[in-house]
Order: C-alpha cells, then structure tokens, then sequence
C-alpha cells in the first residue's frame, strides 16, 4: 500500500479525485497566489493543533508537488483528523479554498495561511 493509498483510506468519508475540468478551475485559482504582487497578501503560520479554526473551510482542495499523487478534494475537519497521512505525500503539500491557500511548512508541525487582503 502507498502512502496515497493511506491517505485515501484515512479520508475515505470524503474522498474525491477531481476530474480534468475542474482541475483546471483549481489550478488558476492555486497559480493567482503565486502570479499576483505579493504585497496583495497577507499571512500568518498556525500549528496543526491550531488549524481547527478553519473547520468551516469546506470543500478544501490537497495539491502536492509530486506528480504521482492527483489532484483531490475532501473537508477540512477529515484533513485535519488525518494531517500527518495527508503531509506526508510529499514534502510541499498545499490546501486550497475559495478564499485561501495553506502550504505546509516542512519540517514544521506547522501551516502558512495565505489570504487576499
């Protein structure tokens, strides 16, 4: 079993691959943080054990750096119960929202949230 395979097990209640469609929706939203000025930003890091206060967050969109592991959609509340089988896919491991981007701060328990000012 892969670490993909864990991960898909572990938030089985809500598991989604994203079709190639709205992948493409997905992607321009991921590739504004990175294309706009960054002083249009505003971010701030919080511990995994923080991150419950952006429970409503729903749906939340998991991006990796690799590209053996496929764009998928689950919740937040689900992600957050299983953060270390979702983390440990790869090493820069993003979370996506309509208002928000989340990337893990490897080697850190930690995640930068990244939001529109």
């Amino acid at each position: 079993m892969t670490l993909f395979d864990e991960c898909k097990l572990a938030l089985r209640d809500d598991f989604n691959l994203i079709c190639d469609e709205e992948k493409d929706c997905v992607m321009d939203k991921f590739y504004f943080y990175f294309l706009e000025k960054k002083e249009e930003f505003n971010f701030q890091d919080y511990s995994f054990e923080e991150m419950y206060i952006f429970s409503k967050m729903e749906p939340v969109y998991v991006l990796c750096d690799s590209s053996n592991i496929p764009l998928f959609r689950s919740n937040w509340e689900l992600i957050i119960n299983n953060i270390y089988d979702v983390v440990c896919l790869s090493t820069k491991v993003f979370f996506l929202d309509d208002e928000k981007l989340m990337m893990e701060l490897f080697p850190e328990d930690k995640v930068r949230v990244i939001y529109k000012r």
